[in-house]
C-alpha cells in the first residue's frame, strides 16, 4: 500500500480515468509545473514555434495585450504568463505535459515502458505506441515498480496522460489508477504557507466602483496598444475630466498614477488641490503599475525616496488594501527585510489578507534559511493581528503562524515560549497539527533548530553524543509517527538518522524513505537548510547497508551522489561499511560510488578509501592517491606515504613511468631521513620491475643500509648481489664485482669479512679472464686493425684529466686504429649534468671504461644507460686504465664486426 503523497486533484481524475482530458491534467498541474512544461515545449524547434503561437494568442485574448507586443517577450516570460491561463488549446496543454516529462521524467518513464515490455528510446515510443490493449496485469507490475523510486503524484499524473492520449494501449491501466483512490492520501506537512500572487490589478477591490474597473481596463489596454483603445492623450483627458467633475472623489487620482506607471511618465512631483489623501492614492496608482510591469526594484526604489510610498502600509484605507502588499514585497525582493516589518501597521495587516499571506510568505524563508532575528518582527506583527478578535483570521492561517512563530522561537534559542505554543498545537483537534507539533517539540528537546543541522558526526567517537540528543526527542516523534493516516516527514527524517545512527539499517531505510518522497516534492523548500541532501545520502547509505536487495544499489548510489553534490557530508566511519557492502554485492557500483565520493566529499574520505581498499576500487582511487603525493603544497613525509602505497597499484596497471616518478621521490626522500626503512620493507618484499631494475633495487637497498648506518647488514647485502651476479654470468658482472669490493673496503671493519671472501673468488675469476684476453689479443682473435674504434673512458677528476694526453699517446702507439675520449664526473653531486653528457658521448662511442672514482648513483645511472661492453677499471693509473682499454678493444669490434656489413676487400662497408 503506497504511503506517497498525491494532491488531491490528480487523485479525482484518477478517480475516473475514461472522463480525464488534457484540460483537467493541465488544471492539476501547479503553477510551477505547467511554466517548466511550457518552457521545454517553447524550445522544440518547428514544434515550439507553433506551441508558441499558441501561447501568443492565449496571452493576449486573455491578459488585454496586444499580439504583437507579447510576440516580442522572450520565451521564459511567456511560459510564466501561459502557464496561469487554463484555456489554452488541447495541442498546447498536450505538447507542454509531454516536454514536461521528456526533461524531467524520462528515467521514470523508461522504467515504466521496460517493465510493460514496450520498445521506446529514452522513454518514447519507437513506434505510434501500442494499439492493442496491453494485459492489466503487465501494466500494474510495471507501474508497481515506480513506486519504490518516484512519488504517486508523479506517477499517476504519467499514467493519466498516457491513459488519456493512447487509450487503445494503456485502458486497463483503469484499475491501478482507481486503486489509488480508494486509499486516503498522505496529507502533505504544513510546511509552507498558501502562496499567493501579488494583486497587480485590483479589479475586484471593494475600494473600486464599475467605472474605476472600466477605467483601468482602458488604462492597460492603451498601454498595451489594443486595437480600438484610447490613445495617450485621450485617456489623459478622460482622466482630467474625472477629476474635474468631482473634486471630492480622492480614488480618481489612483487612475492618475497608475496611468503615468504604465506609459512609464516620472511620477508627478505635485497634484491638483493636493492633500495626503490625494497622494496616496495617486502613489497607490503608481506602485501598481510599476508592479504591473514587473518593476519590484523600482517600488523599492521610491519607497526609500518618497515619503508617502513608505506611509501606505500605516493606514487601513483604500490605498494601504491596494498598494501595501506589493510595496512590502518589493522591498523583500530587495532582502530589505527590516525596512519591510517596519513598513506595515498592525491596523494594515489586519484589512489585508494578501498582505499577511506575503508576510507569513517571507517570514518562512527567512527561517528555512536560519534568519530567524529577521523573521520574528513580521511574525509577531502577525501574532498580534491574528490573536486580535477584532479581525477574522482564518484559524488554518492562524495556525500557520502560531507553529511559524514557535519555529522562529526555536531558532533564537527561545524554547520555552516555543515549547508552550507547540505545546498548545499539539492539544489541536485536526491530528495532523497534532503530529507536525509532536515533531517540531521533539527538534527542541533533541535541541536543534533547524532540520538541517541534523546530521551524523564526521568522526564516529562523536556519534554516542549524538544518539544521546536525539533520544531526548525520540518519543516526540514516535507520537507523531503514530498519527493515524499521516506519515510526517520530518520526524522519520529524525528517527531514521536515529536509526542509522544505530546501525538499524532496515529501519532507517524505511523511514528515510518516506522523508525521501516529501522532501524531493517540494525541492526549493528541503533544499534551503540542505536537509533534502541530507536526506538521500543517508537513505542510499542505509540501503547500501541493508545487504538485502542488490537490485536497489543503482538507485542508493544516485542518491548518496545527490545527497553529496547538495553539499551533504557522508561520515567517514561509514566509507569502509558502504564500500564493502557494495563490493560484496556489484564490484562496479562500488568503483563508481568511491569515484563519486572522492569527486564531491573532502580529503579525508580518501584515506578512508585507502583503509578500505579493496580489488573493486582501486582502479578509481589510484589516480587520486598519485595526485595527492604529486601536490608540492603537501609535507614530504605524507607525500613519501602516500607513494608508497601507490606504487604497487601502478605496476599493477602498467603505469610504469608514474612508478618511477614515484620512486625517483622515495629514493630522494630517503636521503633526506625520510621513509628509509618503509622504502626498505618496500624494495625487500615486492617486486619493482619494470620501474626499477633488480640492479636498481639492489644498490637502492645498499644505499638505505649505509644511511642507516648498518654497514653489516650493507655488507652482506653487497656480498649477496655479487655472487648472483657472478652465478647467473651477467654481462660485465666480474666488473660490477670488483667495482663492489672497492665498496666493501669503504665500509673498513664492518665489511672485511664480506671482502675477504668475495675478493679470492673476484681475483680467481679476473686471472683466468686476464689470460683468456691476453691469448685472444696475441692471437690477433676479433682484432681488426683497419676497424676504428672509439673508447669513452668515464669518471676521475682533474687528477686523471692531467694524464689525458699521455694516455692517448700510449694508445695511439700501442692500439693503432683506436682513439680515446674522456668524460671526468669528478666527485660532485650534480652528476645529473654528466648523464646527459654521458648519453650524447656513448652514442657515437664503441666501449666503454668505467673509472672506480664516480659517485654510486652516477655510476648507476651509466651502466644502465650503457649499450656497448664496458670494463671496470681496478686501479687509478695510467697503466691501469691503457690495459683496461686494450681489454675492452676485442669486445667493441667483435661488436662492430658482428653489426656492420664487410665490403668484398674486407674495408668496412
Amino acid at each position: 500500500m503506497p504511503t506517497t503523497e498525491c494532491r488531491p486533484a490528480l487523485l479525482r481524475i484518477a478517480a475516473e480515468p475514461t472522463t480525464a482530458t488534457n484540460r483537467k491534467l493541465w488544471r492539476a498541474l501547479t503553477l510551477e509545473e505547467r511554466e517548466r512544461a511550457l518552457a521545454s515545449a517553447l524550445v522544440d524547434g518547428d514544434a515550439g514555434s507553433e506551441t508558441r503561437q499558441q501561447a501568443e494568442i492565449a496571452i493576449a485574448n486573455n491578459r488585454g495585450f496586444r499580439r504583437q507586443s507579447v510576440a516580442r517577450w522572450p520565451d521564459q516570460k511567456i511560459a510564466t504568463w501561459a502557464a496561469k491561463i487554463e484555456s489554452l488549446p488541447s495541442e498546447t496543454m498536450w505538447n507542454s505535459i509531454v516536454h514536461f516529462h521528456m526533461t524531467h521524467r524520462v528515467a521514470m518513464m523508461s522504467r515504466f515502458l521496460d517493465g510493460a515490455g514496450i520498445e521506446h528510446e529514452d522513454g518514447r515510443f519507437v513506434d505510434e505506441g501500442p494499439s492493442v490493449a496491453l494485459e492489466a496485469e503487465v501494466l500494474r507490475g510495471a507501474a508497481d515498480t515506480l513506486l519504490e523510486s518516484w512519488s504517486l503524484d508523479d506517477i499517476v499524473l504519467y499514467l493519466l496522460a498516457l491513459r488519456i492520449n493512447f487509450a487503445d494501449g494503456f485502458c486497463n491501466l483503469d484499475p491501478w489508477l482507481t486503486s489509488r483512490t480508494e486509499f486516503e492520501p498522505t496529507p502533505a506537512i504544513i510546511d509552507e504557507p498558501p502562496t499567493s500572487e501579488p494583486r497587480i490589478l485590483p479589479l475586484g477591490g471593494r475600494d473600486f466602483t464599475t467605472l474605476d474597473r472600466r477605467l483601468i481596463r482602458c488604462i492597460v489596454d492603451a498601454a498595451a496598444g489594443v486595437i480600438g483603445a484610447e490613445s495617450e492623450e485621450e485617456l489623459d483627458d478622460l482622466l482630467l475630466e474625472m477629476e474635474q467633475l468631482n473634486a471630492s472623489r480622492h480614488s480618481t487620482f489612483f487612475h492618475g498614477g497608475f496611468r503615468d506607471s504604465m506609459f512609464g511618465r516620472a511620477p508627478k512631483d505635485e497634484l491638483p488641490a493636493e492633500n495626503e489623501t490625494r497622494r496616496r492614492w495617486y502613489w497607490s496608482g503608481y506602485v501598481t503599475g510599476l508592479a504591473r510591469r514587473d518593476e519590484w526594484h523600482e517600488i523599492a526604489r521610491y519607497h526609500a525616496l518618497e515619503p508617502t510610498v513608505r506611509a501606505l502600509g500605516s493606514k487601513a484605507d483604500g490605498p494601504a488594501r491596494i498598494a501595501a502588499e506589493l510595496v512590502f514585497r518589493s522591498l523583500v525582493r530587495v532582502e530589505r527585510y527590516a525596512e519591510a516589518a517596519a513598513f506595515v501597521a498592525p491596523q494594515a495587516a489586519a484589512t489585508s489578507e494578501q498582505l499577511r499571506s506575503a508576510m507569513l510568505e517571507a517570514a518562512v524563508d527567512l527561517i528555512r534559511r536560519g534568519r530567524a532575528s529577521e523573521a520574528r518582527p513580521l511574525l509577531d506583527s502577525l501574532w498580534s493581528v491574528a490573536r486580535s478578535e477584532k479581525v477574522a483570521i482564518d484559524s488554518k492561517f492562524l495556525v500557520e503562524v502560531q507553529r511559524r512563530r514557535a519555529l522562529c522561537l526555536r531558532q533564537l534559542g527561545d524554547q520555552r515560549e516555543a515549547i508552550d505554543i507547540l505545546d498548545e498545537l499539539a492539544r489541536h483537534d485536526d491530528p495532523r497539527i497534532r503530529a507536525i507539533a509532536h515533531t517540531d517539540i521533539g527538534l527542541i528537546k533533541a535541541g536543534y533548530r533547524r532540520l538541517g543541522d541534523l546530521t551524523l558526526p564526521v568522526e564516529r567517537s562523536e556519534l554516542s553524543t549524538l544518539i544521546e540528543s536525539l533520544e531526548r526527542g525520540e518519543t516526540a516523534w514516535m507520537d507523531a509517527a503514530r498519527t493515524p493516516g499521516f506519515s510526517p516527514a520530518h520526524a522519520n527524517f529524525a528517527l531514521g538518522v536515529l536509526a542509522l545512527a544505530r546501525e538499524k539499517y532496515l529501519e532507517a531505510d524505511h523511514r528515510l524513505g518516506d522523508a525521501v518522497v516529501v522532501f524531493s516534492g517540494k525541492p526549493d523548500v528541503y533544499s534551503s537548510d540542505g536537509s533534502l541532501g541530507l536526506a538521500q545520502l543517508y537513505l542510499g547509505v542505509s540501503i547500501c547497508l541493508t545487504l538485502d536487495n542488490p537490485g536497489r544499489l543503482a538507485h542508493a548510489r544516485e542518491l548518496i551522489v545527490a545527497g553529496l553534490d547538495a553539499g551533504a557530508r557522508v561520515p567517514r566511519w561509514l566509507i569502509s561499511s558502504i564500500v564493502e557492502s557494495l563490493a560484496l554485492q556489484n564490484g562496479q557500483l562500488a568503483g563508481e560510488a568511491a569515484s563519486a565520493l572522492l569527486v564531491r566529499a573532502d580529503e579525508g574520505i580518501l584515506d578512508e578509501l585507502i583503509t578500505a581498499a579493496s580489488p573493486a576500487i582501486i582502479p578509481a582511487i589510484r589516480p587520486a592517491l598519485f595526485q595527492r603525493a604529486s601536490s608540492p603544497s603537501r609535507s614530504d613525509t605524507l607525500r613519501a606515504k602516500d607513494y608508497r602505497l601507490v606504487v604497487p597499484w601502478l605496476l599493477e596497471a602498467h603505469e610504469v613511468d608514474k612508478a618511477k616518478d614515484a620512486l625517483g621521490f622515495l629514493e630522494h626522500s630517503a636521503t633526506l631521513g625520510i621513509g628509509r626503512t618503509e622504502l626498505l620493507s618496500l624494495i625487500v618484499e615486492g617486486d619493482l620491475s619494470p620501474a626499477w631494475s633488480a640492479e636498481q633495487c639492489a644498490e637502492m637497498r645498499i644505499h638505505l643500509l649505509e644511511l642507516q648506518g648498518d654497514y653489516a647488514g650493507a655488507a652482506w647485502a653487497v656480498e649477496e648481489i655479487a655472487h648472483a651476479m657472478l652465478a647467473a654470468g651477467e654481462p660485465n658482472a666480474l666488473d660490477n664485482a670488483e667495482l663492489l669490493l672497492l665498496l666493501l673496503e669503504g665500509y673498513g671493519p664492518a665489511g672485511a669479512d664480506s671482502h675477504y671472501r668475495l675478493r679470492g673468488v673476484v681475483e680467481a675469476r679476473t686471472a683466468a679472464r686476464d689470460r683468456e684476453e691476453s691469448v685472444a689479443l696475441d692471437s690477433g682473435v676479433h682484432q681488426d686493425e683497419r676497424c676504428d674504434v672509439l673508447i669513452l673512458v668515464v669518471g676521475g677528476n682533474e687528477v686523471h684529466a692531467r694524464m689525458d694526453t699521455d694516455i692517448r699517446a700510449r694508445i695511439a702507439a700501442d692500439l693503432p686504429g683506436v682513439s680515446v675520449e674522456f668524460l671526468h664526473s669528478g666527485w660532485t653531486g650534480n652528476w645529473s649534468v654528466h648523464v646527459e653528457q654521458f648519453e650524447r658521448l656513448v652514442a657515437r662511442a664503441d666501449g666503454v671504461v668505467m673509472l672506480q672514482l664516480m659517485r654510486t648513483m652516477f655510476g648507476r645511472s651509466v651502466r644502465a644507460r650503457c649499450h656497448v661492453p664496458w670494463r671496470g677499471c681496478r686501479g687509478r693509473g695510467q697503466g691501469e686504465i691503457v690495459n683496461t682499454v686494450k681489454r675492452v678493444v676485442p669486445a667493441a669490434r667483435a661488436r662492430l664486426a658482428g653489426r656492420t656489413p664487410q665490403s668484398t676487400d674486407g674495408a668496412i662497408a
